[in-house]
């Protein structure tokens, strides 16, 4: 499963060697001695086209370990990414990608999981959509330390999420990513080429704002995605 999810967290553009910029994941990679380990304890092909086509990329000095263990290069004739729907349900992370004879590859990323004390942003009920390698639908809460907007680079308004409006007219309510849960995923299956998706994000906010607020995503088309939010206010808003 460990590596299942580290290549379900990459993104689709460039050469699908650097991380789906999500969270804090800015637009890094793995390093090459990583891929190297997996390439020797598994067969996936996958490990193996990242670990060769990673290498020829790395700029950075190369560890002295590398040298020890690094398999040899083979062919980079693997997909990093290929067409597949991987769900992760315990940590929120759900991906599924499409090929299309019109506009290339659709790769769509849902995010409905816990939140974590160490480092979350409120983005639980979030996605990211990537069509023949170009962004398309980004998470704006990814960017560099150094900006003066980075204070707000975690709040819900930055995030592809229904947003309720505060009771003075600006978008201030944001999901509680230190005090609260997050979000669960109830419903996670791709069958017979159709996606149906669901995640349960009312412990991701504030108390006093929603009884109850889940995301739907139903897709039975690579083309169209019907995403529905579903909200119970305590009180009118």
């Amino acid at each position: 499963k460990t590596g299942d999810f580290a290549l379900a967290m990459l993104s689709d553009e460039k050469s699908g060697t650097y991380f789906l910029p999500v969270n804090d994941a800015h637009s890094g990679s793995f390093h090459p001695l990583i891929s190297a380990c997996y390439s020797l304890i598994t067969s996936d092909p996958r490990w193996q086209a990242l670990y060769t086509k990673g290498l020829r990329e790395e700029s950075t000095t190369l560890m002295e370990e590398l040298l020890i263990l690094a398999p040899d290069l083979p062919p980079a004739e693997a997909e990093i990414s290929p067409a597949g729907f991987v769900s992760l349900d315990t940590i929120g992370q759900t991906s599924l990608r499409q090929k299309t004879e019109d506009v290339g590859q659709i790769h769509l990323h849902l995010l409905g999981g816990p939140s974590y004390f160490s480092h979350s942003h409120a983005d639980k009920g979030s996605f990211l959509l990537e069509v023949n390698q170009l962004p398309l639908l980004i998470d704006r809460g990814v960017c560099e330390y150094s900006i003066p907007y980075v204070k707000l680079i975690g709040e819900s308004f930055n995030h592809n999420l229904f947003q309720p409006e505060a009771p003075e007219g600006s978008l201030s309510y944001s999901q509680d990513i230190m005090d609260h849960p997050g979000a669960k995923v109830v419903l996670s299956k791709w069958e017979n080429g159709k996606l149906s998706y669901q995640t349960d994000t009312t412990g991701a906010w504030p108390d006093g704002i929603f009884h109850k607020i889940t995301r739907s995503v139903i897709s039975s088309d690579p083309h169209i995605l019907v995403i529905r939010d579903d909200a119970e206010y305590v009180r009118a808003t």
